[in-house]
């Protein structure tokens, strides 16, 4: 009888077993996608579902006006850390996935500059937020109690900067399964930190949670990426790391600049909204319905966020074909998981604004537009892999340039006629008319760089040896 019932256990696990091996023979370009997208979205759905909880926690505890003035909190802490990553972690994914099956030593020394560079950047943004927290909340936030949460807050900016690194880092590994443990734990661990800090000492309580909760996420990224590197037999070389600084203006520069430029535009659009009659009430609303967009772009972007490192060893590897079906697939999948993701949520929009309260109820219709919103930004993002890719970051900057200044444009007509509800419409034609210039140039451009053109390393000058 146990024979037999082990026997019928381990017939299904024979059958998937069989299935796998013959669908996805290991090391094809089928198995590497499908694994780092079945990794990437398990550690995704777990870690959104812990922070959207939170979220909800939180906003049950400060109200709609708290939650405003902690999600201009958080806005604000995204413009000092757009400064402070200076695009290293795209670089990094881009480079160690490039370069870490030719030249393990290249490896070694971009990994000790992005560590580096990070940590002496995320240094200086947070101490700049730290010394300035007090005139920012006075004079631009027009909230004096925003003193403190802000000064705490410059934690986020610090620990962000490094984290964003190694991630990225990570990712060119394509160590997709210790991307999601880690986010997995980080999450589970995180979750209690916040809702403590909230219910004992309201705001201020929330943003220590926070960053407790991201300096949590350091200490597992910062073990997960010495142990690949140990796997991988790269070291960090620390004494000839210069030698890379070529990486920062050629490709970090332009993805700095881009980022910044869409950061700041953000921001911008929040201080219109809060500068608006009861402006941090309306942005509470806007930022419990805009959790939801983060949570339709989060999980198919980290599901599909092995794109941007599988795509680069391609690139370098020269296969033109494999690198035009895995972004071909890239796109159509992505496409469909935001809409199944999106559409459940326009349904239970009600329901779920419902849940932070009855002062948000009314925000339902700013999550539904947001929600749709989704779509072109998952376009935008993935229509501009093959620029990130093949070191075009000037032009993914340019697009990028051309973003901001439609989401700040639309943004200052829209705002004082609709509040929060011109916000979110800004936001989605912002993005639908970027996606859709990036379509249009790429359809001709993209396929000229990355399929009718041999692909050969972006930079030849990579290639040479070290003397």
């Amino acid at each position: 009888m146990v024979g037999s019932s082990v026997n019928s256990a381990a017939a299904p696990r024979d059958w998937v077993s069989a299935k796998a091996t013959k669908y996805l023979p290991a090391g094809s370009l089928r198995a590497r996608f499908s694994l780092g997208v079945i990794w990437s979205l398990a550690g995704a759905v777990i870690s959104r579902g812990f922070s959207l909880i939170a979220s909800i926690v939180c906003a049950r505890f400060l109200g709609k006006t708290g939650f405003g003035e902690l999600g201009m909190i958080q806005s604000t802490v995204g413009t000092f850390g757009t400064f402070a990553g200076l695009g290293l972690g795209l670089t990094a994914t881009k480079y160690v996935a490039e370069s870490r099956s030719r030249d393990a030593v290249k490896v070694g020394r971009i990994l000790a500059l992005s560590a580096v560079v990070a940590f002496l950047s995320g240094a200086l943004m947070a101490s700049l937020l730290a010394v300035t927290a007090s005139s920012l909340s006075r004079t631009v936030l027009k909230d004096g109690g925003l003193v403190g949460p802000l000064a705490a807050a410059s934690g986020l900016v610090f620990f962000g900067a490094l984290n964003g690194a190694q991630t990225g880092a990570l990712a060119g590994f394509e160590a997709f399964r210790t991307i999601a443990g880690v986010n997995v734990w980080a999450g589970f661990l995180s979750f209690p930190l916040v809702v403590l800090g909230v219910w004992r000492w309201g705001l201020d309580g929330a943003v220590w949670g926070l960053v407790a909760a991201m300096a949590v996420n350091w200490l597992f990224n910062n073990r997960a990426l010495r142990r690949e590197c140990r796997r991988s037999g790269i070291a960090y070389d620390l004494k000839r790391c210069h030698r890379e600084w070529r990486i920062l203006y050629r490709f970090s520069l332009p993805a700095f600049l881009a980022s910044v430029v869409v950061g700041s535009a953000l921001w911008i659009c929040n201080m219109l909204l809060v500068h608006q009659p009861n402006g941090y009430s309306q942005l509470g609303l806007y930022t419990a319905a805009d959790r939801w967009r983060l949570l339709v772009l989060f999980i198919p972007t980290s599901a599909f966020s092995m794109a941007v490192p599988v795509l680069s060893n391609l690139h370098g590897a020269g296969d033109a074909s494999g690198f035009s079906r895995v972004f071909r697939a890239n796109l159509l999948l992505n496409s469909m998981l935001v809409l199944s993701i999106a559409l459940p949520i326009v349904a239970l929009s009600r329901w779920i604004m419902a849940m932070y309260g009855r002062p948000f109820r009314p925000g339902w219709p700013i999550l539904v537009i947001l929600a749709f919103s989704a779509l072109p930004e998952a376009l935008n993002t993935i229509l501009g892999h093959p620029l990130i890719v093949t070191g075009a970051m000037w032009w993914r900057c340019g697009f990028d340039v051309l973003l901001g200044a439609l989401l700040v444009g639309t943004a200052a007509a829209l705002i004082p006629r609709w509040g929060p509800i011109g916000l979110a419409c800004a936001y989605g034609l912002a993005f639908s008319i970027s996606s859709a210039c990036l379509y249009f140039w790429g359809t001709v451009a993209i396929a000229r760089i990355v399929v009718a053109e041999p692909l050969q390393c972006a930079h030849p000058e990579d290639a040479q040896s070290d003397q």
